[in-house]
């Protein structure tokens, strides 16, 4: 933060915060001058002390205030901060360093929009302030405005060159925009001005990480630990890049490290549970006991992070997966918010262990790789009967730390913070990242909503999705109003029933609650399953190599120039869509369900059935796309996009594209081995259990060996990557390949798979 001292008198001259004996009359001047000696030193109390001597003398000296909020803000008291600031600008309004140190605070409380206007007041005020300039450009970066992010860095850079942590912002900016070689001299640049900048040598081994030159990176790491060697971060960077290089011992390691510094950093926990895969692959393969692994999971602290991994280990090895999955839910802390009382006093969150009940019915979509879940979704929307919100905006609610950051600052202020979160909810255009249930989940250069295709709504596609935000925020209040606390289950119906009011609906009209929760995350099923234990899953599936090709090649058409992301992204994504086939959550919760090609092809059919199985009538709005009641023109990316998505073509329709571009015969016959059990259940092909058993014999032996798109894009491998075979996302892969193997040819199917929706 930016500490100042500027001239001003007192009425009276005040004493040296020194022992009794040294006590000396100094002038305002000279107490500053020696608060900021103390301050720029470190010693805040010596500091602190001082300031408030000039306070007991002048209660409103702005200089002595707005540096005691700057101590506030060091001391991570942000409210405190914010308070002490603001009042110094009632008292001196043109006062451009605390307009920039309040954004800051301001920033940290996760009101990005105020921060942002008190940079833009700072610079206004003194266009030359270079940090204001900074500080506006991470707004900015945070807001999703990155180009302007970039000016503004820019900018600073122009008035100070020197500026370390300017070329460190742009760096920042650079990187979310994909120029990497730019991002690479903008933190080297920070590193001549100041070696010892830890963050700018984790953030530069990240931008090299991403370009493949692993051991460079590995270098800019070990430097960063070497100047903050509690730098959690640093550790868990270090162990990413290891893990891609094979080393997992060490990557383990490192990934303990950071836990250690910090135990409920959910990123660490995120890149260890990548990491196990490669690791099971050794269990599978006979190359290492599974002892190993489970003393990894017997050291984590943090419940439920232990019995995910445990989850995921058995889903591989073998076990009891459905006590797993039990023990996942079972762990799962349902925490209510702190209750502000009339004294003032808080009541420390509680933790219960209740079921929430709710009169409604709930049911969550799930995709099954790209099978056109949006296009479900859009059929469920504008029905009487049903409440939803549009699209994937909520699909991360029930992840990690979303739950503290939206009740972190009391009862109160939940309503404010959560529509802080999810500001895409009141206009689709917005650039703002939502939570992810996947830390690594996000998008990058646009808003979500773009993404989704909301900001294209309505017959001529001109109208973008908005909600009113002081109305919602009023009906928020207004429901949870009276209620001395609430659970993450319970905002969840109270966040319905705010959007339906807004809109105009009868949320007492509403049977039934239907969340787009996507993606199939065991934190965030669990934790959903935790506060709804009665909810339905519904996944809507296509064909499966179909799907899963259509859903690689995405990746493979990026223009992302290192080849190993590229192979890396397609393997998590096949991986993923094998995994997914077996969930024991589709034992413990009614679960079914439903081909796209049905709906496609059999409208009248399948969606009553659906109906029939969701319990509501069916209805004229079930046959038409739109999202918030506005015409939907579909997802972006799909070739369908701007045609009406409920016209069915057989020639053009994705449903019919034939697969081949990607995977070669050979790849073909090993994945629909495995997509087996799924594909003759659901009519992809003709059921024959001794074809099938004869197919698996048949594929052992090559799936210990890489598949030929494998081998293909391993020609382009950067030369810092070992071999294909020693790599993580090699490992990843056939653990998943090989574990299911042994799943199939010990039951001849998967003992959780989805039931067919009855039509």
């Amino acid at each position: 933060m930016d500490k100042t001292k500027k001239a001003s008198k007192l009425e009276r001259p005040v004493q040296s915060a020194n022992s009794p004996s040294e006590r000396q009359t100094l002038t305002l001047q000279q107490a500053l001058d020696l608060g900021l000696q103390h301050h720029t030193a470190g010693d805040l109390v010596k500091a602190e002390s001082i300031y408030q001597q000039i306070l007991q003398t002048n209660p409103n000296q702005p200089e002595a205030l707005h540096l005691l909020g700057v101590i506030s803000h060091q001391n991570e008291e942000y409210d405190t901060a914010v308070n002490r600031i603001t009042k110094v600008l009632s008292l001196k309004p043109d006062f451009p360093e605390a307009h920039s140190n309040l954004g800051l605070s301001l920033k940290k409380l996760g009101k990005l929009e105020e921060a942002f206007d008190h940079y833009q007041k700072a610079v206004a005020i003194n266009p030359d302030y270079a940090e204001a300039h900074s500080n506006l450009g991470v707004a900015l970066q945070k807001l999703g405005q990155l180009e302007e992010a970039v000016t503004s860095c820019c900018k600073a850079l122009i008035i100070n060159p020197e500026f370390a942590g300017a070329h460190y912002n742009l760096g920042n900016a650079l990187k979310e925009l994909e120029r990497l070689n730019e991002a690479v001299a903008s933190y080297q640049k920070a590193l001549l001005i100041k070696p010892d900048f830890a963050e700018a040598h984790s953030n530069l081994g990240n931008v090299l990480k991403e370009l493949g030159r692993l051991d460079e990176a590995i270098t800019h790491y070990h430097k960063a630990l070497a100047i903050k060697p509690d730098y959690a971060e640093g550790h868990s960077n270090l162990g990413n890049v290891l893990g891609e290089l094979g080393r997992l011992d060490e990557a383990i390691a490192c990934y303990q490290k950071a836990i250690d510094i910090k135990p409920n950093f959910v990123e660490t926990f995120n890149n260890m549970g990548l990491t196990f895969l490669p690791l099971c692959h050794d269990v599978v393969t006979n190359h290492q006991e599974i002892s190993y692994i489970e003393d990894i999971i017997d050291s984590l602290p943090t419940p439920p992070e232990p019995d995910l991994l445990r989850l995921q280990l058995r889903s591989l090895t073998g076990g009891d997966t459905g006590e797993a999955w039990n023990n996942v839910v079972g762990t799962m802390p349902t925490i209510q918010s702190e209750t502000i009382v009339n004294d003032n006093s808080i009541t420390p969150p509680s933790i219960i262990r209740s079921e929430h009940l709710s009169p409604r019915k709930m049911v969550a979509l799930l995709h099954f790789g790209r099978s056109g879940s949006g296009y479900l979704h859009s059929l469920l929307d504008d029905h009487p009967n049903i409440s939803t919100l549009p699209g994937v905006y909520m699909s991360g609610f029930f992840g990690r730390e979303v739950w503290d950051r939206i009740s972190g600052k009391g009862f109160q202020e939940i309503p404010e913070r959560f529509s802080s979160l999810y500001k895409v909810l009141f206009d689709a255009r917005n650039p703002e990242k939502i939570p992810p249930a996947f830390i690594s989940d996000t998008y990058n250069n646009k808003s979500v909503g773009e993404k989704e295709g909301f900001v294209k709504m309505g017959p001529n596609q001109d109208t973008p999705l908005t909600l009113d935000r002081g109305q919602f925020l009023e009906n928020l209040g207004e429901v949870i109003n009276g209620l001395e606390d609430i659970d993450h289950g319970q905002f969840f119906e109270a966040i319905h029933h705010a959007y339906e009011t807004t809109l105009g609906s009868d949320f007492n009209a509403k049977k039934l609650i239907f969340y787009h929760l996507h993606k199939i995350d065991s934190y965030s099923m669990a934790n959903f399953v935790k506060y709804f234990p009665g909810a339905e899953l519904l996944m809507i599936i296509r064909n499966p190599l179909q799907s899963c090709e259509s859903w690689a090649l995405k990746r493979l058409q990026s223009d992302q120039k290192n080849k190993y992301k590229v192979y890396q992204h397609i393997g998590n994504r096949i991986s993923s869509m094998l995994m997914n086939i077996n969930i024991p959550a589709f034992q413990t919760q009614p679960s079914v369900a439903v081909r796209l090609e049905d709906i496609k092809e059999h409208p009248k059919e399948t969606m009553r059935g659906l109906c029939a199985y969701l319990g509501i009538e069916e209805t004229a709005s079930l046959y038409n796309s739109t999202m918030q009641g506005l015409k939907w023109w579909g997802d972006p990316s799909s070739s369908l996009f701007g045609k009406t998505q409920t016209q069915y073509d057989e020639h053009t329709d994705p449903t019919r594209t034939k697969t081949g571009v990607l995977f070669t015969a050979a790849d073909q016959f090993i994945l629909n081995t495995l997509f087996y059990p799924l594909s003759a259940r659901f009519g992809y092909v003709e059921q024959n259990e001794g074809e099938f058993r004869k197919n698996l014999r048949e594929i052992r032996p090559l799936i210990d060996t890489p598949l030929d798109f494998e081998q293909k894009l391993a020609e382009d491998f950067l030369p810092d990557y070992p071999e294909l075979e020693m790599t993580d996302a090699f490992k990843s892969l056939h653990a998943v390949l090989v574990g299911l193997w042994h799943l199939l040819d010990e039951h001849g199917t998967y003992p959780y798979l989805m039931k067919v929706l009855p039509i």
